[in-house]
């Protein structure tokens, strides 16, 4: 592909409608225009990636937004330090935009732009189309209807996908740009985030959002520990089951005061995972161990079936990363499951030479 050809295809933009029809070609103009009516001025910061026969620019600007009391920054990507800045500039207008703070672009459209696109007939072989519709299916992506008139328009944006397949893993020697924390940043694709109610989150609605919905789980989980004498929770190796959850719990009691209420007994099959995990957990806590986390001797599953029907007031969390749910709920009357997402790692070993 020529230069001019990978100029021309990164111009190409299919959202500026939904950006108050900002573009590359005309947001650098009103961006020079908010620097002079708010008498500031902010100058693009540069960085080169990638080797030397295959080098692009990063182009960054902060600008201070008075009326909001507050900072708009931009990242860009380009094949050139003018189409960096470019799309740099776009960016920040189409955030001011979104914050109201500047109009829609009102100007004559884009070369080429409004006018009748003409029809081309496609013939879609059967075996393609069947090939299709199984992957629109498998996505759960709803496509939908043809209007009864051709001339009225049909967004195909139906939302996220509630699930997705991760990206192979990228293999090969290349360059992988970082940055820290910013608004409107994705530091994995190197790119502003322009869709979404992520484009619009300050840090501290992105945190709090996160810390509700923490608060939310945690709180849907406690209350179901405090109506059910057993609760079975399943989950991966490493999501937390051993060290996390029994601490979940006491740190309940202790903010609602009632600390000495609470005595968690962790079963583990060695003596040995019993040390290690009572370390590590009283390592988390900043303590030694013995003070509010040790260890002792296993109980027997037998006993608990028992322990529980006896003493109304005993909770107990079964845990386990291959245990058979529907076997042990009954054995426990019916108790609640609780499914902990996680994931694995692999593990290669290598050997030294």
């Amino acid at each position: 592909m020529s230069s001019l050809q990978t100029l021309e295809s990164e111009e190409v933009d299919l959202n500026a409608s939904l950006h108050g029809n900002w573009t590359l070609e005309n947001a650098k103009a009103r961006l020079n225009q908010f620097f002079q009516k708010e008498k500031t001025s902010a100058e693009y910061k540069y960085s080169q990636v990638g080797p030397d026969h295959n080098r692009s620019f990063i182009a960054e600007m902060q600008l201070v937004v008075r009326q909001l009391g507050r900072k708009v920054t931009a990242r860009e990507h380009g094949s050139t330090k003018k189409l960096a800045a470019q799309s740099c500039s776009l960016s920040l207008v189409r955030q001011l935009f979104h914050l109201q703070v500047l109009e829609a672009f009102s100007g004559p459209p884009r070369r080429g732009e409004g006018q009748p696109l003409e029809v081309f007939e496609v013939q879609v072989p059967a075996d393609l189309q069947q090939q299709l519709v199984g992957v629109v299916q498998a996505l759960g992506v709803l496509v939908p209807p043809a209007p009864a008139d051709p001339s009225q328009p049909v967004s195909l944006v139906q939302g996220k996908l509630a699930s997705f397949e991760p990206a192979p893993r990228q293999s090969g020697a290349g360059v992988v740009p970082w940055s820290p924390p910013q608004v409107n940043w994705n530091p994995w694709t190197s790119s502003n985030i322009d869709e979404g109610p992520l484009a619009f989150c300050t840090a501290e609605q992105i945190s709090r959002d996160l810390q509700e919905e923490l608060l939310l789980q945690q709180e849907h989980d406690l209350n179901l520990q405090k109506a059910h004498a057993v609760v079975l929770v399943r989950g991966p190796t490493g999501c937390g089951k051993t060290t996390q959850v029994p601490q979940y719990l006491l740190d309940s009691f202790i903010r609602g005061g009632r600390a000495s209420d609470c005595n968690i007994v962790v079963t583990q099959p060695r003596r040995i995972s019993a040390v290690s995990v009572a370390e590590r957990v009283s390592f988390e806590r900043g303590e030694e161990v013995g003070r509010s986390c040790g260890y002792s001797t296993d109980f027997l599953m037998v006993v608990l079936r028992d322990v529980v029907q006896a003493y109304p007031q005993v909770r107990v969390l079964l845990m386990s990363a291959t245990i058979d749910t529907s076997m042990f709920r009954d054995y426990f009357f019916n108790a609640p499951v609780v499914e902990v997402v996680g994931r694995t790692f692999s593990v290669q070993g290598t050997r030294p030479p």
